[in-house]
């Protein structure tokens, strides 16, 4: 049910993207954080298949997405990908470490945020911290701390 929806999707959008002027481009988030950007204008025809999307373009390339793993297909007049970027600074470095602990270290208001925007975690940093994220739900997250935000997967 879910490949059929997502293909009808597709489909009916990519005819919407046919008849508009200009650029469009599809993003294609996968659950992993990664996004496939494909442009529209260069689509002849998309095929679904065992949960593998199909992309063959007029010069007669092909592209393939695994579409089991999509978390949200956006279209939009950018080919760059929106959303978060890591910005550091030598006042605020978040890290991951071996472990899988997540290692601020600054000073201000950590917040962490789940994928519906709900803060779930907020607490002053004032030096180096070793955050474990053993008790958060699996999940994608942003972490804010001053001017740095940084995605992450607590799987």
């Amino acid at each position: 049910m879910r490949k059929n929806l997502l293909a009808l999707t597709a489909m009916m959008a990519m005819a919407w993207v046919g008849a508009q002027a200009d650029s469009m481009y599809m993003h294609i988030a996968q659950k992993d954080g990664t996004v496939k950007v494909i442009d529209t204008e260069v689509v002849d025809r998309l095929t679904f298949d065992n949960g593998i999307m199909t992309v063959n373009k007029i010069d007669n390339s092909i592209d393939k997405v695994d579409v089991k793993g999509v978390e949200k297909v956006q279209f939009l007049d950018t080919q760059e990908v929106v959303g978060v970027e890591t910005v550091l600074s030598d006042q605020q470095v978040m890290t991951i470490d071996a472990d899988g602990h997540l290692v601020v270290s600054g000073s201000g208001t950590l917040r962490m945020y789940d994928a519906a925007a709900v803060e779930v975690l907020s607490f002053d940093v004032n030096e180096v911290t070793r955050l474990d994220l053993t008790n958060v739900r699996p999940g994608v997250y942003i972490v804010s701390l001053g001017q740095q935000s940084r995605k992450i997967v607590v799987r």
